[in-house]
């Protein structure tokens, strides 16, 4: 079985549905980081990660993937382009403001109950936070979170998005917020 979505919370749904009906099932997917919206939903024991490795010139194995490593791996190398844009505007400006929305989205999974995770990206996890008032443990940063992935959907869902000049002091007080919002700032 073969699923090719373009939205997160409709893959992840999609699998969780399949998921009980069949023992195993196939992934394909662009940007691997999606899995980890199911990692947390499958019971440890049914859930197992498999990559494609080469050996050699001509010939290709199977073998166990940490997929938790490898997520952590990418955040902390997103946390590390945006340091360095921090500390001296190193970096392709785009590939910079691509790095905040995940880096600042990693304050979410780990803080936020499964009902809110479940939401998606589209903004309503923000309103629930907001909904749940002071006694939810986001809410003193909900406004700075929503603040940043409206500036990132600015590049990311604008079709001239590439012609669109960058301001440098605005990406660099977002790149601050973002790095003080998760404890990494220098």
């Amino acid at each position: 079985m073969y699923l090719f979505m373009n939205s997160k919370t409709a893959l992840k749904e999609a699998v969780m549905r399949t998921s009980e009906r069949v023992l195993a099932y196939e992934l394909l997917a662009g940007d691997w980081r999606r899995f980890d919206l199911l990692w947390d939903r499958i019971p440890a024991a049914d859930r197992k990660t498999l990559q494609l490795v080469r050996v050699g010139e001509e010939n290709t194995t199977i073998a166990e993937w940490d997929i938790e490593r490898a997520v952590q791996a990418r955040y902390s190398a997103d946390i590390e382009t945006l340091r360095r844009f921090l500390s001296d505007a190193e970096g392709e400006k785009m590939n910079v403001i691509q790095k905040i929305r995940p880096v600042s989205g990693r304050v979410l999974p780990q803080s936020v109950s499964n009902a809110v995770r479940r939401t998606g990206n589209d903004g309503r996890h923000f309103r629930i936070i907001r909904d749940a008032g002071a006694s939810h443990p986001l809410h003193s940063i909900v406004e700075d979170l929503d603040e940043l992935n409206v500036y990132c959907r600015r590049y990311a869902e604008n079709p001239n998005a590439a012609s669109e000049p960058i301001d440098d002091a605005e990406l660099l007080g977002y790149v601050k917020k973002t790095l003080k919002l998760v404890g990494s700032l220098l």
